[in-house]
């Protein structure tokens, strides 16, 4: 591996490499879900507050929408690429199970094979990954194929045919129903952090042989200048110009 790519993928080879692989997955879902879970019980407040169950039909105003969704998607997409991201470089509990483990057999034997359910969730969770993380065409396809069995002949012949000025639609307001729809989706993704989380402490009880602790530490104050040496140096790495 040339010096540029050797930064740019963790190199696993004993058994101690994957242990301290397996806790950083840990470190960082941990904290993740945490707030994830604040965001989805917010949201859930907030669909009480409004009455929402009684009444989805309800308008309500976008900007509620659209906070509590940036919210629980911004954290909820690094939760998919920490659980399910199979890329070359990237750090993930499906890799670790898929691929990693396979370069050693005494890892291999220590943590066997994975239940069916919690397979199941890592391969959902990528599949999920893969087509949200990026703009797929098949929803360009989606929606020409929506508008003609929603839309009148005469308006879709008008879309297909002009184009300026460009139209872009906005709603002032929702149907209290999309709140609902986002509040229970993340909450079956939740369910599933939870499982693939527990897999993970399980298959880390299993390479250090005792029952793990997760503690957490809350520092007072976190420094800008040391702490922002972390994405930056990672950067570096990325692009093959960082230099020890």
């Amino acid at each position: 591996m040339s010096n540029k790519q050797q930064y740019k993928q963790f190199t696993v080879n004993s058994s101690s490499d994957y242990i301290v692989y397996l806790r950083q997955l840990i470190i960082q879902v941990h904290k993740l879900m945490k707030t994830y879970n604040k965001y989805v019980e917010n949201l859930s407040n907030v669909i009480d507050d409004l009455n929402l169950r009684e009444n989805e039909k309800q308008s309500i105003d976008i900007e509620i929408y659209d906070d509590n969704n940036a919210k629980i998607q911004y954290v909820g997409s690094k939760l998919l690429n920490l659980f399910g991201d199979l890329a070359t470089g990237a750090l993930s509990y499906y890799k670790f199970r898929k691929t990693l483990i396979k370069r050693n057999n005494l890892v291999k034997s220590q943590l066997g094979t994975l239940p069916e359910e919690v397979l199941s969730i890592l391969k959902n969770f990528n599949e999920l990954r893969n087509w949200g993380l990026h703009e797929p065409e098949s929803l360009l396809n989606a929606h020409l194929e929506n508008i003609g069995k929603l839309w009148s002949p005469e308006d879709v012949q008008k879309y297909l045919s002009n184009f300026n000025p460009i139209s872009v639609p906005y709603f002032k307001q929702i149907e209290g129903k999309w709140l609902i729809s986002l509040y229970e989706e993340s909450a079956k993704l939740s369910e599933g952090h939870e499982i693939l989380y527990n897999s993970m402490l399980s298959d880390y009880s299993k390479l250090i042989e005792q029952e793990p602790v997760v503690k957490e530490n809350h520092i007072a104050l976190r420094p800008f200048e040391s702490e922002i040496m972390l994405p930056i140096t990672s950067f570096k790495m990325q692009k093959g110009k960082y230099k020890n």
